[in-house]
């Protein structure tokens, strides 16, 4: 009974908080992106980076493979999930929701998760198996970056790993029975598929944007600021999580004796690779929509 009290607590809780970031992005939106600007701009200088430090390859390996690859499998996820549900979502149509989503976020507008719920719907899927899929996928990745996460903590004491492991355990169990009570079971694995695959890429980005910037951390370590990446972009009150998910990594950063400079530097400069990619696609399709209309 205790525990209800307490979940229906949080719940209204977060649904106040919800309702006042609603009515006050106007200011929360540039507000925000101000002080990223001036937060990562002294990260860089705290963390020592300069030109020099620079690994051009593989900042061009995350500009022209990695970052569009994470892009093109968010777009094969929006369109299994249609698939899924029984309807279709080419690539390129898929492609440019999930790009015009991520700028949205940067936007007043709510952002990512409405512009992939309004395809689906558009494309002739039930409202309620949307919201359940969606939800399903969302928790999912949750929870498998933070399992993936706790084998990266289990070597640091400071860490409660195992109940780390736990939490992960549950949420993924959990994203994926919501999942599989929205579509048949062999769709259902196609979609937890993509998912994993799409988060270990995530991890590969985080590992190429370290190096880029001359910071060495090890592969084993980059899936926990991936999942410092993913728990930022559910933060409802800033756009697209901005700057949550960078100061998360920064938290995290002193767990493998990194900088915390260099973390928040490390997971921007992928925001902003991403951004710069999705600003290009969603200019692009407009250009070539006003082309034909005309």
């Amino acid at each position: 009974m205790r525990a209800m009290v307490m979940i229906d607590t949080l719940r209204s809780g977060l649904s106040a908080m919800r309702g006042w970031s609603d009515r006050h992005r106007r200011i929360i939106v540039p507000a925000s992106v101000v002080l990223f600007c001036v937060v990562l701009v002294y990260a860089v200088s705290s963390a020592g980076i300069t030109w020099s430090a620079l690994s051009p390859s593989f900042l061009v390996f995350n500009l022209i493979v990695l970052t569009p690859l994470v892009l093109v499998l968010n777009a094969i996820g929006l369109m299994a999930s249609g698939w899924a549900l029984g309807t279709r979502i080419p690539l390129g149509k898929a492609t440019k929701v999930i790009a015009a989503g991520m700028v949205a976020d940067l936007t007043p507008l709510p952002g990512s998760f409405a512009a992939h719920s309004g395809a689906l719907l558009l494309s002739g899927a039930k409202a309620g198996k949307v919201g359940l899929l969606m939800s399903g996928r969302s928790l999912f990745m949750l929870g498998f970056a933070v399992l993936v996460a706790s084998f990266a903590l289990m070597s640091n004491e400071a860490v409660p790993a195992g109940l780390t492991g736990i939490i992960g355990t549950i949420l993924t169990v959990i994203g994926a029975g919501m999942i599989l009570s929205s579509c048949d079971p062999m769709k259902a694995l196609v979609l937890l598929l993509q998912r994993i695959v799409t988060f270990l890429m995530i991890a590969l980005r985080i590992f190429a944007s370290f190096a880029s910037l001359g910071i060495a951390i090890a592969m084993m370590d980059a899936p926990v600021f991936a999942t410092a990446g993913i728990v930022g972009s559910l933060a409802f009150f800033t756009p697209g999580g901005l700057g949550i998910s960078e100061a998360l990594g920064a938290l995290a950063a002193p767990l493998f004796d990194a900088s915390p400079a260099g973390a928040f530097a490390a997971i921007a400069l992928n925001r902003i690779l991403t951004i710069a990619l999705c600003g290009g696609v969603v200019l692009f399709s407009l250009n070539k929509e006003t082309a034909g209309i005309e």
